[in-house]
């Protein structure tokens, strides 16, 4: 019965697709990973203003960008009151040919960025590929690693390719935000790009999603279930790694008050 059920669905799929039905997304969540983007996308998807696709990451922008706009498009079904059309992947906000892609397909989308103090993020990153059986090393083993890890890689996705390696371990790469934002600024003009302290988003999420909403062009919406998801425990960083990290993104973290007015302690 369920394999019937999965087959009638991809065949509808792959008509909508050969039909050119569906939308192009108008909104994207691009990230960074581990920074309450599953949060926000499940508040925002209850909005009736909002349509999303039936998965959160499509990841079309990093990886499935040989598969066409017309195969983008099949994965949104908006009502006619439905005037957002939303996606959320985090993988595009680091991955090199993202934010030129975006804009060449979706020029006058709204980008929603958030951002989590880096060194917060890159533990709570690693502590997450490894509850997921992706990562072996221990953290620190893992950041001495990332460097030969990652030799070659960016290239890789550059020349189009996908690289399981930087996909999934770009602690530090990714927290580097100041050189990844400032890729998307060049392409963007800075009216069509939000940026989010996620400590905000969790310490006071009602008062942030209305100003998402208010971003997008929405009228608040009662009611909304703001239960955070995707939330993982695990043991505290030590106090050395977390004082040896904040050095290291001390510079990084500089620029990026600069460009976005986001700063931590």
């Amino acid at each position: 019965m369920w394999a019937w059920r999965r087959r009638l669905r991809s065949l509808r799929f792959h008509a909508r697709v050969a039909l050119g039905r569906g939308r192009l997304p108008n909104a994207l969540i691009v990230g960074a990973a581990k920074s309450g983007t599953s949060s926000l996308y499940a508040w925002l998807a209850q909005h009736p203003g909002v349509c999303v696709p039936k998965t959160k990451e499509l990841r079309f922008f990093d990886n499935q960008w040989s598969k066409g706009a017309r195969w983008y498009a099949a994965c949104f079904e908006p009502r006619p009151r439905q005037s957002v059309v939303l996606e959320a992947t985090p993988n595009y906000f680091p991955h090199p040919l993202a934010p030129e892609r975006v804009r060449a397909l979706l020029p006058d989308a709204k980008l929603i960025f958030l951002l989590r103090e880096p060194v917060s993020r890159t533990y709570s990153h690693h502590q997450y590929r490894l509850a997921r059986g992706e990562e072996a090393l221990s953290f620190g083993e893992a950041l001495a690693q990332e460097e030969a890890r990652l030799d070659g890689a960016e290239e890789v996705q550059r020349q189009g390719g996908v690289s399981k390696a930087f996909n999934t371990h770009n602690y530090l790469y990714t927290s580097g935000y100041a050189q990844l934002l400032e890729r998307w600024l060049a392409r963007f003009p800075r009216d069509q790009l939000l940026f989010l302290k996620a400590e905000d988003l969790f310490d006071r999420p009602a008062t942030v999603t209305r100003q998402v909403l208010d971003f997008l062009g929405l009228p608040p919406a009662p009611g909304l279930d703001l239960t955070p998801r995707n939330q993982l425990d695990y043991p505290p960083l030590s106090r050395a790694s977390e004082a040896q990290l904040k050095e290291r993104f001390d510079g990084s973290n500089r620029r990026v008050a600069e460009l976005t007015g986001i700063s931590w302690p």
